[in-house]
């Protein structure tokens, strides 16, 4: 889903610092209509975008980050306790 946000810390950090959706100055009403002007003529610009972000944040956070992290995390266990 295409993603314009105000530009705070968190939004900037979930979208890549604006490389995964729009982000426009926060109480700023012109940057913001623009950014929705801009999304309407670039939909397919925007579905790419928010396609990137997702694949870029699954792999850092999705499931098999986490389970390798988990695995690796077991391993060392097993082989502090000698087993």
């Amino acid at each position: 889903m295409p993603v314009i946000a105000s530009d705070i810390f968190v939004h900037r950090d979930a979208l890549g610092a604006g490389a995964y959706g729009l982000l426009f100055p926060v109480g700023d009403a012109a940057a913001l209509r623009a950014a929705l002007e801009h999304a309407t003529r670039h939909l397919q610009e925007m579905r790419a975008m928010a396609s990137k972000g997702r694949d870029d944040l699954m792999a850092a956070y999705g499931a098999k980050p986490f389970w390798a992290k988990m695995a690796a995390q077991i391993s060392e266990i097993q082989n502090a306790r000698g087993a």
